[in-house]
């Protein structure tokens, strides 16, 4: 699996914030963007999120549920408006297992 680039647009018209998809869940999905200053909760807005690995891309409403500055970067939570992740698309394989599956990375609960 490759990083998924995706891209907040604010439905107020301010700047859209380019960042990749740092998680994603069925109900909502953390954005990581550079310094996101006028970006505040409860902001409604369209998020994009691009397949790597093809031309194809969908489009999502969302709201700002939280917001946590880093250093370099902005992690933004998003929830889907329409409550739920679309079935079928490309991110299909991101829903399978974990990045700690994935990756067999050693749980907490392996060391015990």
């Amino acid at each position: 699996m490759a990083v998924v680039a995706g891209d907040f647009s604010p439905s107020d018209g301010g700047e859209t914030l380019e960042g990749k998809l740092w998680d994603i869940s069925p109900l909502g999905t953390c954005l990581v963007v550079p310094i996101a200053r006028a970006v505040v909760v409860g902001d409604r807005g369209a998020l994009r999120i691009v397949d790597p690995h093809s031309e194809a891309e969908l489009t999502l409403a969302v709201e700002v549920r939280w917001i946590e500055p880093a250093p370099q970067v902005t992690f933004m939570g998003l929830v889907f408006s329409s409550g739920r992740f679309p079935k079928s698309s490309f991110l299909e394989p991101y829903f399978k297992t974990s990045w700690v599956d994935a990756m067999k990375v050693r749980r907490l609960d392996d060391l015990r």
